[in-house]
């Protein structure tokens, strides 16, 4: 291996004869100004030193392979660097981070993310411990409809996608038998597709009556057919409520107790907490944005129960309001609250209240 030797003043013409009288030999040798450049095998450098070191500025510049290994050496912190990363990116690919559940309801998602829990498969599971034919078993398994589903990890990623083929809607009322009323109501439309119609618009019916019978007439004559149509009446119904003077509320004591866990996904983490009663604020805080890890902060405040006086009037409107607002969820969509009243009679120290409110809904029935 060779050296570069540059030495910078004057009387620069004597070096080559000094140092080649010292058994030294030199190659490429330039002289340009006050400057002499030069090159010379790498065991000589010490015998070149002890002359340049009697008054000569140089330096001394290795080349080849030294000079690759001393820039390597310069660096050695970015190697190791380079190559924790590289090692930390093949260990990373061998992971599942996310999973994506595509296609269906919401309801057959939640389905399918609680059977991946129950498996154990989540964020940052080993890709070889997840057998994709043998989930995709499981999907078709879980799911009771017919579905195409599809399984498969795609770089750091498990993706679920099931396109579930829904069945064709059952057409009410289509049967040989008559079709009867589901409830006691008020005739208010009926859409006869086939059959006869036993009612008008405005008659009384009771639960079980004929509505559309499964016949149809040809001049005098009755002829079997199959029973077909919708018919709609106001329906009558009623709930009960009491109202007292007092209520149990939960009050807190302003006694808190804080539990924190490290996790890779999102979960609820039940802590052995001291309060007899409490109330539970859970805190998600994503903590980095190369892996999926949270710190899960759990709040538990203690409770009591307290009875508080209220106004029984007031009290009593709160509940009609609360029973209202219950009875529109329970009911069909499309339905609606036509009209309400209330009854109320006071027994001591309570308000029972009866409220009766009426509804159009469809009351047939093909039996």
């Amino acid at each position: 291996m060779k050296d570069k030797i540059t030495v910078y003043g004057l009387n620069l013409n004597r070096i080559p004869d000094a140092i080649t009288r010292r058994c030294v030999k030199m190659y490429k040798v330039c002289k340009k100004d006050r400057k002499l450049s030069f090159y010379a095998d790498s065991a000589n450098i010490n015998k070149i030193k002890q002359y340049l070191d009697n008054g000569y500025e140089y330096e001394i510049r290795p080349t080849g392979i030294k000079l690759l290994l001393e820039k390597i050496f310069k660096r050695i912190g970015l190697l190791i660097g380079f190559s924790l990363t590289f090692i930390g990116l093949i260990i990373i690919n061998s992971f599942v981070l996310k999973v994506e559940i595509t296609g269906g309801d919401s309801f057959s998602r939640q389905k399918i993310e609680k059977m991946l829990d129950d498996k154990n498969i989540c964020a940052f599971v080993k890709k070889s411990d997840v057998d994709c034919n043998e989930l995709k078993k499981l999907v078709y398994t879980e799911l009771d409809m017919s579905t195409k589903v599809d399984v498969r990890i795609v770089g750091n990623t498990l993706k679920i996608r099931f396109d579930e083929e829904q069945a064709l809607p059952e057409i009410i009322g289509f049967s040989n038998k008559d079709i009867i009323s589901t409830a006691d109501a008020v005739i208010t439309r009926i859409v006869c597709i086939n059959g006869t119609p036993q009612v008008k618009v405005g008659q009384a019916v009771k639960k079980g009556d004929v509505l559309i019978a499964a016949y149809t007439l040809i001049g005098d004559e009755q002829v079997a057919c199959n029973a077909a149509g919708e018919v709609y009446g106001t329906v009558y119904n009623y709930e009960r409520i009491v109202a007292t003077g007092t209520v149990i509320e939960s009050r807190k004591t302003g006694k808190t107790e804080t539990f924190r866990h490290i996790s890779f996904k999102k979960t609820d983490i039940e802590d052995k907490c001291s309060f007899e009663k409490y109330e539970k604020k859970v805190n998600f805080i994503y903590i980095s944005d190369i892996l999926p890890i949270y710190i899960i902060e759990n709040v538990y405040c203690e409770t009591v129960d307290k009875s508080v006086e209220v106004d029984a009037e007031l009290q009593s409107k709160l509940l009609v309001k609360d029973v209202l607002d219950k009875i529109k969820i329970k009911m069909s969509e499309g339905n609606e609250i036509e009209r309400y009243w209330t009854i109320q009679k006071k027994v001591d120290n309570y308000i029972i209240i009866d409220v009766y409110y009426q509804i159009e809904q469809m009351i047939a029935e093909a039996t």
